[in-house]
């Protein structure tokens, strides 16, 4: 027991890119390593679309949003984009659209 511990203690960890290819994989190419370095920062996008429906025989305006947020590090680096939806009923809100 004591020598588990022991080779724990000394064990290293993993190093970036070091990871053993799955079987049947292929390395990639020059062209893909390429892509990835071009590759170009997530963007903050917004789109708004106002719509009415009947309901009850009652017509009720709503405008719908759909974007996507970005999580950013303290430097600023965006670290994951997060896509969202949300509706807003007119008379839920008092807005007037």
């Amino acid at each position: 027991m004591l020598l588990v511990c022991a080779a724990a203690a000394f064990a290293q960890p993993p190093q970036e890119g070091s990871r053993p290819a799955a079987p049947g994989a292929q390395a990639p190419t020059r062209q893909e390593e390429k892509g990835k370095e071009d590759k170009k920062p997530p963007e903050e996008k917004v789109s708004q679309t106002k719509h009415t429906i009947q309901i009850g025989g009652k017509e009720v305006k709503y405008m719908a949003t759909a974007g996507t947020m970005l999580l950013k590090k303290e430097d600023g680096t965006a670290t994951a984009s997060i896509f969202y939806i949300a509706s807003v009923i007119s008379w839920m809100t008092g807005f007037h659209l």
